[in-house]
C-alpha cells in the first residue's frame, strides 16, 4: 500500500491501515502537541472497535526543538509505504518515496490484508482539509529525452525507463549491468559540452527537488561539476535549478524555484577533456519532483498531481487518432483508464468512456541495500532488504565477497597457489533425514579453477575412516528407490568439510622423483610392488607402427615404442626399498594403449599384488592388480585412449588463454565450456557472441 497524504490541520492526523474491524497500523502526524510522528499496531479507532485497547506505538519520531510537524494555513506532504510481504512500514516527508523518511519498521509478523484506509482526527474542533492520492511517479519517467551523442550503447532513454541496475555502467560487458540500464554521452568539446534534454510536454512545472541516480565506477572527472536547469528552452539559457560538485551515487538535489517544460544534465568539458573522446558524462536514472509544499489551497495540490499531458493538438474530423500518455504510475499494477471530452462551447454530457482495466508491465529492478554485515571467523553474514516497485514478491537476491581488493572471480585462480583448501558444510539450520544416520553424504565433490580446469589432488575430510555409505536413487522418477551409489564423501553433520592439498604427490610420482626423474606428459605409467626389484619389468605398447623388441630394460635407459621414455629410477643393485619401474609420453600419439608386465624371474612363482599408477592427459588414476601365480606376462591394463598428442598441456594453455581473452556471452553454463574453443589450437572449433 502506497499513497501521498496532503493536509492542512492544526494537529493528529490519524491514517489507519487494514482490516476496518481487524488489526492493522496507525500512523499519527501531529501527535503530543504537534511534534511527534508515530507508527502503531492494533485495532482502529473505529466505532466498531468500541472497547478494544488503542494500537500499541511501535515506533515514533519527534521534531528537534518542538518544530510543528502540520500547519493549519499551509498544505503539508507525507508519502506512506507499506509491503504486507515482508512487513516493512515507512512513513516520510514531501513526495519522494524512500527519501526524507521519518519513520520505519520492520513488522516481524506482517498483518495482510490491508485493505481499508481510514483517516480521522482526535476530537470535533480540531479541522482538517486532507487530499490522498496513490503513489506519485517522478515527472520524467517515459518522457522524451535527448543526449548530445552517445558512447558504448548507453542510448538517452536509458536515463528515463525507470531502471537503474546496480548503479554501474559496464563499457565493455554487460556482466555488472545486466539490462544496461545506464545512458552515456561522448566527452565532447567546449563548443558542444556533453547533455541530456528532457521534454515535459506542454505544462509548466514548479520543479522542487532532482534525483539524479549516477554510476560510481567510473572516473571521477565523468561526474564532477555538473550543472542542471530547468525552464523553455532545454538550454543552459534555463534557469540555473542546482549545481552538484560530485554527482556519484544515489541523491536528491535540491532545485532552485525553477519553472518549465524542460529538464537538461549539462557535464564539465574542463574536467572530462583529460579523458578518452568516449568517456563522456553517465546517468543511469533522472527524477524531478513538482513543488507541492508551499500551496495553501486544495485546487493548486489537485492539480499538480494530475499528471496527464492532455492532446498535443485538439482532434478534428478525420484527423486520425491521438496519443495521451498517463504518467506517474507504478509497475505491475491493475488500472482504470477512461477518457472525457467537452467541444468548444463546453458540452460534456455523454462524453465519458467506460473505464478499462489495464495492467502495467514490470521491468524496474528492485532496489537492494545492506542493512548490516556481521564477520565472523569463518563466514560473513549480511543483512539485506530490498524494495520492489512492482511488488513482485518474493525476490531473489544474492550477495558475493571477493578478496584481493575487489579483484574479479576470474582472477581469483591466483589464490590456487595456496596448498590447503577445505569446504564446510554449515549445518546449524539443516534437517538431516534419519536414514543419513546424522551424516552428510556426497555424490560428488569437484574444486574448479574458473577456466574450467578440475584439480586432481589428494582430498581428505573430517571422518578419516571414509565410510562407505551408500546414497539411494530414483533413476526412473516414480518416487521409490531402485538403485544405490556409494557416496564419494560421508561426514558427520556436527563437523562436516572436505579438504584438498594442491601440492600432494602421490607415493609413485615421489619415488620417482626422488630418482631424479619426472612422471610429467601426455600418458605416465609406473608400476611398484613388495619384493625384488629384479622380479618385475614393464611394457608400454602405442597404437604406433614402431615397435623395439628389446623394450625391456637391462638396467640401461632404452627408447620404448612410438616415442616414449623408460625411465627406470629402481635399477637392480640400487637398494631401493620399494621396487618402482616408470614409461612416460611427453608427447603421447592420440590412440590406445597397452600396459603388460614380465617377469624376470625362473618358476616357480608366487601370487603378486602390483600397485599400478597412470597418469593421462593430467588426471591421475590408481589400480590395485594381482598378478596370478601361474602367469609369466600379463596386460593389466589396456585400452588406455590418449585423445591427442599434447593432451596434458590443454588445462594449463586454456587457462593462460583464458585469462586474457574476455567475452560478452554470458558467464557459466554451455558458453563458459564454448571458450575453450579459443584455447584448443583448432581452427575450425569457434565461438560467437
Amino acid at each position: 500500500v502506497s499513497f501521498v497524504v496532503t493536509v492542512k490541520s492544526p494537529r493528529d492526523l490519524y491514517l489507519f491501515i487494514g482490516p476496518r474491524n481487524g488489526e492493522g497500523y496507525e500512523i499519527l502526524l501531529g501527535g503530543w502537541q504537534n511534534t511527534r510522528v508515530t507508527l502503531g499496531r492494533g485495532h482502529s479507532r473505529n466505532i466498531s472497535n468500541e472497547g478494544q485497547a488503542p494500537p500499541t506505538v511501535v515506533v515514533s519520531w519527534s521534531t528537534a526543538d518542538n518544530v510543528p510537524i502540520l500547519d493549519p494555513g499551509r498544505f503539508k506532504t507525507f508519502w506512506v509505504d507499506a509491503d504486507p510481504m515482508t512487513g516493512l512500514i515507512r512513513v516520510g516527508m514531501d513526495e519522494i518515496f524512500g527519501h526524507h523518511t521519518l519513520i520505519s519498521y520492520n513488522d516481524s509478523a506482517p498483518i495482510s490484508p490491508l485493505t481499508s484506509l481510514l483517516v480521522g482526527t482526535q476530537a470535533p474542533g480540531n479541522p482538517a482539509e486532507l487530499y490522498i492520492c496513490p503513489r506519485l511517479g517522478n515527472l520524467l519517467q517515459g518522457r522524451s529525452i535527448s543526449s548530445s551523442s552517445v558512447a558504448f550503447h548507453g542510448v538517452p532513454e536509458k536515463a528515463v525507463d525507470g531502471q537503474w541496475g546496480d548503479n554501474t555502467f559496464c563499457e565493455y560487458c554487460a556482466q555488472n549491468d545486466p539490462l544496461h540500464v545506464c545512458a552515456s554521452t561522448r566527452r565532447q568539446d567546449t563548443f558542444s559540452p556533453p547533455n541530456f534534454r528532457i521534454s515535459l510536454g506542454e505544462r509548466l512545472y514548479l520543479i522542487k527537488a532532482v534525483r539524479l541516480v549516477v554510476p560510481s565506477d567510473g572516473r571521477p572527472e565523468q561526474s564532477a561539476e555538473w550543472s542542471v536547469f530547468v525552464g523553455n528552452t532545454g538550454f543552459r539559457s534555463d534557469g540555473l535549478c542546482t549545481t552538484i560538485p560530485d554527482a556519484r551515487g544515489d541523491n536528491i538535489w535540491p532545485c532552485n524555484p525553477a519553472q518549465g517544460n524542460w529538464l537538461s544534465v549539462w557535464g564539465n568539458v574542463n574536467q572530462l577533456k583529460v579523458l578518452p573522446e568516449e568517456f563522456g558524462i553517465r546517468i543511469c536514472e533522472i527524477e524531478a519532483y513538482a513543488d507541492l509544499q508551499n500551496n495553501n489551497r486544495l485546487e493548486d495540490i489537485t492539480d499538480q498531481f494530475n499528471l496527464n499531458n492532455g492532446l498535443p493538438t485538439p482532434l478534428i474530423p478525420d484527423g486520425g487518432p491521438q496519443p495521451i500518455d498517463i504518467y506517474g504510475l507504478q509497475p505491475n499494477r491493475d488500472y482504470e483508464v477512461f477518457c472525457y471530452s467537452e467541444d468548444l462551447y463546453g458540452n460534456l454530457q455523454y462524453s465519458l468512456t467506460s473505464p478499462l482495466t489495464v495492467h502495467t508491465t514490470d521491468t524496474t529492478a528492485p532496489k537492494l541495500r545492506i542493512n548490516h554485515i556481521y564477520p565472523n571467523d569463518l563466514s560473513i553474514t549480511v543483512e539485506v532488504g530490498l524494495e520492489d516497485p512492482g511488488d513482485a514478491y518474493p525476490a531473489l537476491a544474492r550477495c558475493m565477497a571477493t578478496t584481493k581488493e575487489g579483484r574479479a572471480p576470474q582472477e581469483h585462480d591466483a589464490y590456487f597457489e595456496h596448498r590447503f583448501w577445505r569446504i564446510r558444510f554449515i549445518t546449524t539450520y539443516t534437517n538431516v533425514d534419519p536414514s543419513c544416520d546424522g551424516r552428510v553424504l556426497l555424490r560428488s565433490l569437484d574444486l574448479q579453477s574458473w577456466g574450467g580446469e578440475t584439480f586432481r589432488r589428494e582430498m581428505f575430510s573430517s571422518d578419516p575412516a571414509r565410510p562407505q555409505d551408500t546414497i539411494g536413487l530414483d533413476t526412473d522418477d516414480n518416487n521409490l528407490i531402485d538403485s544405490f551409489e556409494i557416496a564419494a564423501w560421508s561426514v558427520p553433520v556436527q563437523d562436516a568439510w572436505v579438504g584438498i592439498d594442491l601440492q600432494h604427490m602421490p607415493e609413485t610420482a615421489a619415488r620417482v622423483r626422488s630418482r631424479g626423474f619426472l612422471l610429467e606428459g601426455d600418458l605416465t605409467v609406473a608400476i611398484r610392488w613388495e619384493g625384488n626389484v629384479e622380479e618385475l619389468d614393464l611394457s608400454v605398447l602405442g597404437p604406433g607402427t614402431e615397435y623395439l623388441e628389446f623394450n625391456l630394460t637391462e638396467g640401461d635407459f632404452y627408447r620404448v615404442s612410438d616415442g616414449g621414455t623408460y625411465a627406470v629410477p629402481c635399477n637392480p643393485g640400487d637398494g631401493c626399498t620399494t621396487p618402482i619401474r616408470s614409461t612416460l609420453f611427453v608427447l603421447a600419439l592420440a590412440g590406445d594403449y597397452d600396459i603388460t608386465v614380465y617377469r624376470r624371474t625362473e618358476p616357480p612363482w608366487s601370487e603378486m599384488t602390483i600397485q599400478l599408477d597412470i597418469k593421462r592427459c593430467g588426471f591421475e588414476q590408481s589400480y590395485p592388480v594381482v598378478l596370478s601365480a601361474d602367469e609369466q606376462n600379463e596386460t593389466i591394463r589396456s585400452g588406455v585412449r590418449v585423445a591427442f598428442q599434447g593432451c596434458h598441456r590443454k588445462p594449463q594453455a586454456a587457462v593462460a588463454n583464458l585469462r586474457v581473452w574476455q567475452s560478452t556471452v554470458a558467464g557459466g553454463g554451455a558458453s563458459e565450456n564454448r571458450m575453450w574453443y579459443l584455447a584448443d589450437d583448432d581452427p575450425n572449433s569457434c565461438m560467437e557472441t
